[in-house]
């Protein structure tokens, strides 16, 4: 998996089309409105102030912890991939 950097002031439809695994973060969330017309032209710090959520926090989270997750899960599926087929 090739990581990636997301920050506050980058349009949510256009983090969404470049990754698509973010939208499962920001679903589980409660921003399930992430395919609204209004993700079109608003921010993902725009988005997280209509929504209640911390911004920074969640920028923090995308871009180390939930990365990190995504990284263990792909080794984990390779893993049981090179055993299957052993």
């Amino acid at each position: 998996m090739e990581r990636f950097t997301i920050s506050g002031d980058e349009n949510m439809s256009e983090v969404i089309a470049k990754h698509p695994e973010v939208a499962t973060v920001l679903m589980d969330i409660g921003m399930g409105c992430i395919y609204c017309p209004a993700s079109q032209s608003e921010s993902i710090a725009e988005a997280c102030v209509v929504h209640g959520i911390d911004a920074d926090a969640l920028i923090e989270y995308i871009n180390g912890e939930y990365q990190d997750e995504l990284e263990e899960r792909e080794k984990i599926r390779n893993q049981q991939l090179a055993e299957q087929s052993n």
